[in-house]
């Protein structure tokens, strides 16, 4: 009987060392997972700008509200990759010899970017968009949708204190055709980032 209570206490002290052993390697493979998972979160940035328009031109006028988000990540402390979205609506209003004609329409671009640190707040952008949006045709008094791919470069700035910063670029689009005389080749934007 005393070999048996024997087996029984070696066995029983055998499965708590086992035990604390296994807990503290889940416990190490836990904090590590977590240390990988707090760097990639620490590369990340975010930023963000708000439209709002209102246009009136003869007998048309146009109302814009849209949000633009975008997240980055710190390939290194200069360069850094991302998304870009940005989702608006439009509201369009055309008076028509004997008729006023409304609609209401949403806009929307999804794109990728890259931006390079130079020095002191000022950086270079990089970004290609596809956008796509309501066109209204005038001959028949509806509105069609249209999607067409955008190539921008250009340059900002980021007054960052903290982690929160307020930024301002202009970006030059590389795709728009020589004669098209309807949209300006140059591109402002200004919006917040965090942790840039």
């Amino acid at each position: 009987m005393n070999h048996f209570f024997r087996i029984i206490i070696v066995a029983v002290i055998f499965l708590v060392v086992a035990q604390n052993e296994l807990i503290a390697q889940v416990s190490v493979r836990e904090t590590q997972e977590r240390n990988r998972e707090n760097k990639f979160i620490n590369k990340l940035w975010y930023g963000g700008s708000l439209t709002l328009n209102f246009v009136t031109l003869n007998n048309e006028s146009i109302f814009l509200f849209g949000l633009s988000p975008m997240i980055g990540y710190k390939i290194f402390e200069q360069f850094s990759i991302g998304p870009r979205v940005s989702i608006i609506y439009a509201r369009y209003k055309l008076r028509i010899p004997g008729d006023v004609y409304t609609d209401n329409a949403i806009a929307w671009t999804a794109g990728i970017f890259s931006r390079y640190k130079i020095i002191n707040g000022i950086f270079a952008h990089g970004e290609f968009e596809y956008a796509d949006f309501p066109v209204f045709d005038y001959n028949t008094a509806s509105v069609f949708r249209a999607g067409i791919s955008r190539y921008y470069v250009g340059a900002g700035y980021n007054n960052t204190s903290g982690k929160v910063g307020f930024e301002i670029l202009a970006l030059y689009n590389l795709s728009l055709p020589e004669d098209d005389l309807s949209s300006p080749p140059i591109t402002f934007r200004g919006g917040v980032t965090y942790n840039f």
